[in-house]
């Protein structure tokens, strides 16, 4: 049990879980799955689960939060609900980052040591299977159907296509050096991955799994994110967003930020993406598209990732050196509360507003 430990969850057990689906999951290195209900700025609950906790992501069906626990080499799975830890899976090396089918039948889990994806079976809740890819997987995709896994292999400069249903990699294509992300439009007809070595955006027809579009973008790309029909990109060492239209990825502006941008979190609707800058410790707000920057908000310690909440009111972005989660109204752009969970956030996830 974590530092709130079992007071906090004698409080959820008294309040109820009717709220579940508004809550906020929040991992750290420090081994701490926590739980923010953004509404109440307060902490729900707090888990010991393993050992440096990494990405994690929730199911579409909200029933469960799955957790790559990296240095037991083991996936967590937790319980929504509790909330509370099910089980621990072991799967490959280095796990780090989790994907989930649309039915939430199936996670995947990369694992950056021994260049596979484990399955589990979030039904069976057991692993079922273990897919050879490239070099260091990084960040994995699922199609929208459910047919594909895509996932970015840094070591390889190459994005592995997998036929899920198979459970085996098809195609492994080349793309610039040090792929670390992968975007799908929301049709699923086009990937992304941004290649933090060569400062460049490839895209990627589906199902075909060909590439037909390139972009240069800014030093170290970091990540990407989709906002009305345009990826939005942060330069980590450039200190910029590059906005590239989609499918054809036509550069339509180049914004400097803050220091050393990491994650852009877009509204619901798509109108703004908030980028976390983590070497100057604020949060650019970027109107999508009037390509232009409306705003900024100073937060924790190197703000790493964040998210916005259920019903599109707060932002939540989590802070790595000072392991703690601001909370801000997207009205007002203030900060309404700061909240502990653990140091070393890693990540910071929302059920969407389809959720039950």
């Amino acid at each position: 049990m974590g530092r709130f430990g079992l007071g906090l969850l004698l409080g959820v057990m008294l309040m109820g879980n009717a709220n579940w689906q508004d809550w906020v999951w929040v991992t750290s290195r420090q081994g701490l799955a926590t739980v923010i209900d953004p509404t109440h700025r307060s902490v729900v609950a707090q888990l010991d689960v393993g050992k440096n906790l990494h990405r994690a992501a929730l199911t579409p069906d909200g029933c469960y939060f799955v957790v790559a626990v990296e240095d037991d080499n083991a996936c967590a799975i937790l319980d929504t609900h509790s909330p509370r830890l099910i089980t621990k899976l072991p799967v490959g090396k280095s796990p780090g980052n989790v994907a989930v089918t649309p039915d939430s039948h199936f996670a995947f889990v990369t694992n950056t040591q021994s260049a596979s994806v484990s399955v589990v079976d979030l039904q069976a809740l057991k692993v079922v299977g273990e897919i050879s890819v490239g070099e260091i997987p990084r960040i994995p995709a699922v199609t929208p159907d459910g047919r594909w896994l895509l996932v970015a292999c840094e070591g390889s400069n190459a994005v592995s296509l997998v036929d899920i249903a198979a459970r085996r990699e098809t195609q492994r294509l080349s793309v610039g050096a040090s792929p670390y992300d992968m975007l799908l439009s929301p049709d699923g007809q086009r990937a992304f991955t941004n290649c933090r070595g060569s400062n460049e955006v490839f895209a990627i027809a589906l199902p075909e799994g060909k590439i037909v579009a390139q972009a240069t973008v800014g030093k170290r790309p970091w990540l990407l994110a989709w906002a009305k029909g345009r990826i939005l990109c942060t330069n980590f060492e450039s200190h910029d967003v590059t906005i590239l239209q989609a499918p054809d990825l036509r550069v339509l502006a180049t914004l400097k930020v803050g220091v050393n941008p990491r994650m852009p979190v877009p509204s619901p609707d798509g109108k703004r993406v908030y980028v976390l800058n983590a070497g100057s410790d604020d949060v650019t707000v970027i109107d999508v598209e009037g390509l232009q920057v409306v705003g900024m908000v100073k937060v924790g310690k190197r703000p790493h990732r964040g998210c916005i909440s259920r019903d599109g009111k707060w932002l939540i972005v989590g802070n790595q050196d000072d392991g703690t989660v601001n909370v801000i109204d997207t009205q007002t752009l203030q900060v309404t509360a700061t909240l502990p969970v653990g140091m070393g956030v890693m990540a910071v996830e929302a059920h969407p507003p389809s959720s039950p």
